[in-house]
């Protein structure tokens, strides 16, 4: 997956070392977090930093649920997951999971 941005004077590309369609994205303490999102016919649970400053990418514990087809929202310093699907046929389900750098032991 290429992950593009603008930046101050135009668009930049960075490759992720693997690829996966489309996942839950969140901007939390000066990192994008990507959390799960799909690879083939199945739902990850992968969870990943980019740091724009020290351009490099952190993994972060995978996600409880391997989770595809949800938005995510930040609130404070958290991204929030509702819902989501656990295998690619996307049927509802009642979960919130919610994740924070700040709660994971590095």
């Amino acid at each position: 997956m290429t992950l593009i941005a603008f930046g101050v004077v135009g668009w930049f590309m960075k490759r992720y070392g693997w690829a996966r369609a489309p996942l839950i994205l969140g901007f939390i303490l000066g990192k994008l977090i990507c959390a799960g999102g799909e690879a083939a016919t199945s739902a990850l649970s992968y969870t990943q930093g980019y740091d724009p400053i020290e351009d490099m990418w952190i993994d972060y514990p995978s996600m409880p649920l391997a989770t595809a087809g949800a938005l995510g929202a930040v609130v404070g310093e958290r991204l929030y997951i509702p819902g989501g699907a656990r295998q690619l046929i996307f049927e509802p389900t009642d979960t919130l999971l919610i994740f924070s750098p700040l709660d994971t032991a590095m």
